[in-house]
């Protein structure tokens, strides 16, 4: 047998270890005893291709093949021909891997406004915010929180394994962390609304993404109120639509992956 096909492929995602989906179109000149004829071939299956180093990659897949001789009568009674190959190789890619630089967040912090401290101003900031205490209207902000001139919480990204892989429920780690957000919003109540931002890298469709990180939002939004914030909360996905880093890398895709509170004035 000769013959040649052209192959479309799917990677499921791209990593060291990296799954995909194949199929194939194509011909092939088919013989049996001294018969032979030119015939179609459709091809479909699964396979994976590992990292070896950044110039060497080994491919394998499994496909299973129909070929169908259109009446040549290569083999008695019948056309056509039903097999399972399996495919094993490797891919040689020529010049250096790209290399990409994560995109920095470039939006400008609230501009602060002066004001004339009191005489008796101490050049204490208790909760570590960078607004002197004499001057912050929001005392025990929330650490990591990005606050405005009078040291109020306007945001709070929340990175990390917050969630367990493709799933909306939370982790150890993430309940543990809210717990403190949650304990920090009793304490020092700040009275503006809460909207509950989800995102995502861009592995898996736009709209699957979207429908995940608005699932995630509510997750927080659900664990906030069980735990006794009074804040009015609301959640809402923006799937990747709002990415903070670069999605052609994993530590990009890892920053882009996150849960954002947003005090609403």
């Amino acid at each position: 047998m000769v013959g040649g096909s052209a192959d479309l492929q799917y990677y499921l995602f791209r990593d060291k270890f990296s799954p995909y989906a194949v199929v194939g179109l194509g011909g092939m000149n088919t013989c049996a005893s001294a018969n032979c004829g030119i015939g179609f071939i459709g091809e479909a299956g699964v396979g994976a291709s590992y990292e070896v180093n950044d110039h060497l990659l080994i491919r394998s897949d499994v496909r299973y093949r129909y070929n169908n001789n259109f009446n040549a009568q290569v083999q008695p009674g019948t056309d056509e021909f039903h097999d399972m190959t399996v495919n094993l190789g490797v891919v040689i890619p020529f010049g250096d891997k790209p290399k990409y630089a994560a995109k920095t967040d470039t939006r400008a912090a609230p501009a602060p406004f002066a004001v004339a401290p009191k005489p008796d101003c101490s050049t204490l900031d208790s909760d570590g915010d960078g607004v002197n205490d004499c001057l912050d209207k929001c005392p025990g902000t929330i650490k990591g929180a990005i606050v405005d001139a009078k040291g109020c919480a306007v945001r709070l990204i929340l990175k990390g394994q917050h969630f367990k892989y493709d799933s909306a429920e939370l982790s150890l780690n993430a309940k543990e962390l809210l717990d403190g957000v949650a304990k920090d919003l009793i304490a020092f109540p700040q009275k503006n609304d809460i909207q509950v931002q989800g995102h995502a890298s861009s592995e898996g469709s736009d709209s699957y993404n979207m429908k995940l990180s608005q699932r995630r939002a509510h997750s927080v939004v659900d664990y906030l109120k069980m735990k006794g914030v009074t804040n009015k909360l609301s959640a809402q996905g923006y799937g990747e639509t709002q990415p903070i880093a670069d999605n052609e890398t994993e530590a990009g895709k890892a920053e882009n992956r996150r849960v954002e509170l947003i005090w609403i004035e």
